[in-house]
């Protein structure tokens, strides 16, 4: 029993002492793992800490942002983020069709230039809408629905943003911020734009000063009152105030109020309002502002349209050729492409319905409008309630009552909400569906199909265009022509073209109609034959008839007589066989040459057709007809097809000529395959005439951009010298030109035709940038080289032209005596005195100009280049061959001045030989301070070495800014040889000659001294001529190369 208990109590003991070990290894191993823990611990807490006090940081800066950023402190910071949210809201867009955002489309690429017009009579002037309102600090933009007003104003805010914020451009770093950025550079921050549209103005919760404090707080510059009140005060604000239409009726007098009392309040400031023409009605005219009047699109700006439209990936890529083609061969939808809005219908309708099928577009406007309404009725993207024939039904009443709106009404096109939603209700009850929701299928046809539109906050509803709503009005009369014809009678004007629409939306005889509208209006009933399906041949041919009788010229000609060409132009254009009989007879009228002003007007009726049958008849009467060739201008596009197959049997200068007049970029596509035939010829005098005509048309962006899709194999078609340098200084406003080898080619042809003494054409001007280096630069004949002129050389003429032009007898020659004919060229560009008459205009200044250059030695060839020339570039070109000579290869494609040039190539150069000279001293510097040796005389010389050169790298590096403070502040030439002297003439020989004492040792480390310092001599020496600070100095050919690339439109 005792041993028992003896063993339990030995057993105890030893459990005890194998627990009392785990145990001890237990807190050993959490002793070892317990910093680990607390160290993971802590990281976590240090990492959500960083993350809480980058959030307190972010909020902290949040508050301190919005209480301060209209402050002196935070002001440039909130216009930076302003200018960033302006960009975000603008770069990118969608129609009202198409409302999905990853459907929106890029304003960059889509947007055309829009033409716009002030003025009226015979004092309307035509030019892009962009510079019109930049030119014009107030102006009102008037334009019909659809036209674009509200994208021009769009469009203008992001081009500002644009220029201050560049995202498609590789993020920066700064001295700062090392994180890489886009940065916003502000510069002078004047007209900052304010895009407001008025439909949002509520005078009676703010003035319009709040309003546009909450305009800049919604784009991220809150807490802007009293920096916005300071800025209207200083005029740095644009104010566009967009859809001055889409405000509530009883609203507008007070809008209007307010912002005339802005326009004399803040007269400084740049402001613009928008409004259809249909509703305005002079309310700002006592402020004498210009009205600017948006035009149609015209071909050209159709087709850049086309080009830049999201077209659906799985197209083919000769789409657009594709629909340009049917819309030529559809004379009848070429009017509505013009219309901005309908032609996005129009591609739209392309892109989703007839793209890629084998279909061909709509022959009339009916059959169009009938695809329209069906496509965007139709939602590709979400399930729709409504069924689209209910929809239908209900715009096709709903346009039957807006036509029946009274015409003197203040706004007919605008049905109030209250008739929208009677009408709607009506249609759903008659089929069968619920009335209440008529609200629910308005706004499903407002959000999804883009056919009707919301004004006045929903407050009224218009069609997106006019004739939508005519049309939809005749489908809703289909079955009743008595009452078209009671409306008709009633109201001829408004209803006119609804019955046009009727004729040509119903299959049956409209005989009846036509004979009715005969009586009242003859000219309708004519048009009526364009669209209807069946009319009497009897009646039909009577109508042909009598207006062929009319086809006879007015003195002074009149509206009527227009009218009447068009429509002869309507019916022509018909494919079935009455517009057939019509054409031809246009074409026998046209060729009658006993009656020209008949035939002239037979012509223009032709050209009313807008159809390739017409082009190519006016084509094979080019030689024959005088109007032929203004004719085929007029149509454009649709005469690039028949010219090109006429130009073997028409003399070529007739063909090319008018495709240079058409100046579309098809036409510049028939003229590059032209010339590629030409060069490989025996017809020179004809490529040097198709060169002058293209190298004018360079100047056209839209022409040189088509000039990129002319074959490569242009390039090998001659054994000239290769001219691809020309085109060098101008690679990066127009990339990728050159790969097309256009002005190689050009100025190769243009060179030839200066040597043969052939001139351009008559009215042309080929682009500067091509002809200037055949005057400045070196070619196969002429080496560059400085020009001399004395006194002596110039005849007395001459010399007495001279004198009368600088104002005093005798300046000629003591200017070249003391000064050279560098002096002479510059005073030949500056203003006359003004004693000087004879000379007063720019033509007889660049005559003055190209005498001077020949009496200097100029070859006769460059002197008669020079006249290509405008006057004032002619001056300045002589003003440069005065000054440098005949200019070098390098200097041109360079596009800076020789020395900068050679500085540029020679710097990768001398920098290797300058590290390798730095090699002993740098080694000598390093072993006295890690061997504690005596410096000794290479030692100090190598440290003197060391110290100048970080120096002067530090300098050129941190000192950035003290420098150009320096040479703003201080006379430019004087610091320009300051810093040419220091750099040249004493940092380099001196660091040098310090560098080598320090490899003085042995004949073999001296030795490779040696070879270093006059390696640093030899690419240095062209730096140390003492021609080379004049070069430095002088900028005449670069600031030429700038200012004819400026020159150039965008």
């Amino acid at each position: 029993m005792d041993g028992q208990v003896v063993c339990t109590t030995a057993g105890r003991a030893r459990a005890v002492h194998v627990r009392g070990r785990r145990g001890a290894l237990v807190g050993d191993q959490l002793r070892d793992w317990l910093p680990a823990a607390g160290a993971f611990v802590l990281g976590v807490l240090v990492l959500k800490l960083k993350d809480w006090l980058k959030l307190a940081v972010d909020r902290t800066a949040a508050v301190v942002y919005r209480r301060l950023a209209g402050s002196a402190l935070l002001r440039r910071t909130a216009l930076r983020r302003y200018t960033v949210k302006l960009y975000e809201r603008h770069a990118r867009f969608s129609v009202s069709f198409r409302p999905d955002e990853h459907q929106a489309m890029d304003m960059a690429s889509i947007y055309v230039p829009l033409r716009a017009a002030t003025g009226f009579g015979t004092e309307t002037e035509h030019q892009q809408a962009e510079i019109t309102l930049r030119d014009c600090r107030r102006a009102v933009v008037l334009g019909a629905p659809g036209a674009g007003k509200t994208m021009l104003l769009r469009h203008t805010v992001l081009a500002w943003a644009h220029r201050r914020y560049r995202p498609e451009l590789t993020p920066s770093r700064t001295w700062y911020d090392p994180r890489r950025r886009h940065r916003v550079v502000l510069g002078v921050c004047t007209d900052v734009p304010v895009l407001l549209p008025l439909h949002s103005v509520d005078l009676d919760t703010d003035d319009l000063i709040g309003h546009i404090v909450d305009h800049f707080a919604e784009h991220d510059f809150p807490n802007a009152r009293t920096w916005v009140e300071r800025a209207l005060a200083d005029g740095r604000l644009a104010l566009y105030f967009d859809g001055l239409d889409e405000v509530p009726t009883a609203q507008r007098a007070r809008i209007v109020h307010e912002v005339r009392r802005f326009l004399h309040a803040y007269d400084r400031c740049r402001m613009v309002v928008t409004c259809r023409i249909a509703v305005y009605r002079g309310e700002f005219a006592d402020e004498a502002i210009p009205v600017v009047r948006v035009e149609e699109f015209d071909d050209r700006l159709i087709q850049r349209f086309l080009y830049g439209w999201p077209w659906p990936s799985t197209l083919e890529p000769d789409t657009v050729e594709q629909l340009l083609g049917a819309l030529h061969d559809t004379p009848q939808l070429m009017p509505l492409a013009r219309n901005p809005l309908l032609l996005t219908m129009i591609a739209y309708l392309y892109s989703y319905e007839y793209a890629g099928t084998g279909q061909a577009l709509p022959h009339n406007r009916t059959d169009f409008y009938d695809q329209v309404t069906v496509s965007l009725l139709r939602d590709r993207q979400r399930d729709a309630r409504f069924a689209q024939p209910v929809k239908r039904a209900a715009l096709r009443r709903l346009a039957l009552a807006a036509q029946d709106v009274p015409p003197d009404a203040y706004d007919r096109l605008a049905v109030p909400s209250e008739k929208v939603l009677s009408v709607l209700r009506e249609v759903l009850e008659r089929y069968g569906r619920p009335a209440e929701s008529a609200e629910d299928m308005l706004g499903e046809i407002v959000d999804r199909s883009g056919l009707l539109l919301s004004l006045d906050n929903g407050e009224r509803f218009q069609f997106a265009h006019l004739t939508l709503q005519e049309y939809l009005a005749a489908m809703a009369l289909g079955d009743e022509p008595d009452m078209l014809l009671e409306r008709y009678r009633r109201d001829p004007e408004v209803w006119r073209e609804t019955v046009r629409l009727w004729c040509g939306a119903v299959t049956r005889d409209c005989s009846d109609v036509v004979r009715e509208v005969l009586a009242a209006d003859p000219l309708l009933a004519f048009q009526c034959l364009a669209d209807a399906h069946v009319v009497d041949d009897a009646l039909a041919d009577g109508i042909v008839s009598d207006f062929h009788s009319r086809l006879v010229p007015d003195a002074p000609r009149s509206a009527q007589a227009d009218a009447v060409v068009a429509a002869f132009g309507l019916v022509a254009a018909d494919r079935r066989p009455r517009g057939l009989g019509v054409f031809a007879l246009l074409c026998t009228t046209a060729e009658t040459a006993t009656a020209p002003e008949r035939a002239r007007l037979a012509v223009q009726a032709l050209v009313a057709t807008r159809s390739p049958r017409a082009a190519r008849f006016l084509a094979s009467r080019m030689t024959s007809s005088p109007d032929a060739q203004e004719a085929l201008v007029a149509l454009g596009d649709v005469a690039v097809g028949a010219l090109r197959e006429m130009r073997d049997e028409l003399p070529l200068t007739l063909v090319a000529r008018t495709l240079w007049m058409i100046r579309t970029p098809r036409a510049v596509l028939a003229m590059g395959g032209m010339l590629d035939e030409l060069t490989t010829g025996e017809s020179p005098e004809d490529s040097w005439h198709l060169a002058f005509l293209l190298a004018d048309l360079l100047k056209d962006p839209e022409a040189a951009e088509a000039m990129r899709n002319l074959p490569r194999s242009l390039r090998v078609r001659r054994t000239w010298l290769s001219w691809s340098w020309v085109w060098e200084p101008y690679s990066e406003s127009l990339p990728g030109l050159w790969l097309s080898s256009v002005p190689e080619m050009l100025v190769a042809l243009l060179h030839e035709a200066a040597r043969a003494g052939a001139a351009p054409p008559e009215a042309t001007e080929p682009d500067p940038r091509l002809v200037m280096p055949l005057v400045l630069v070196e070619d196969v004949a002429t080496r560059p080289g400085r020009l001399r002129l004395t006194a002596d050389d110039l005849d007395a003429g001459l010399r007495s032209d001279l004198d009368a032009l600088f104002g005093e007898e005798g300046a000629t020659a003591q200017l070249l005596d003391r000064h050279g004919p560098g002096s002479l060229g510059r005073r030949l560009a500056s203003h006359a005195s003004p004693a000087a008459a004879p000379f007063s205009e720019a033509a007889a200044r660049a005559d003055l100009a190209r005498r001077v250059a020949a009496a200097a030695g100029v070859p006769d060839v460059r002197v008669r280049v020079l006249q290509w020339l405008r006057p004032e570039l002619c001056v300045r070109a002589v003003q440069v061959l005065m000054s440098k000579g005949i200019a070098t290869r390098d200097a041109w494609e360079s596009g800076s001045s020789l020395l900068k040039y050679d500085f540029a190539t020679r710097l990768p150069v001398l920098l290797p030989f300058y590290f390798m000279l730095s090699v002993a001293p740098g080694a000598k510097t390093v072993a006295i301070v890690r061997e504690g040796r005596l410096w000794g005389v290479q030692g100090w010389l190598s440290v003197v070495f060391l110290a100048l050169s970080l120096g002067s790298a530090a300098f050129l590096l941190l000192g950035k800014v003290p420098l150009r403070r320096l040479w703003s502040w201080s006379r430019p030439v004087r610091a320009v040889r300051l810093a040419f002297w220091i750099w040249f003439v004493f940092a380099v020989p001196v660091t040098c000659l310090l560098a080598l004492a320090a490899w003085w040792g042995t004949w073999k480390s001296l030795t490779v001294g040696l070879l270093c310092f006059a390696g640093v001599l030899w690419v240095a020496r062209p730096m140390a001529r003492r021609q080379a600070l004049a070069d430095l100095l002088d900028d005449e050919l670069p600031l030429l190369i700038r200012l004819m690339d400026r020159q150039a439109p965008e």
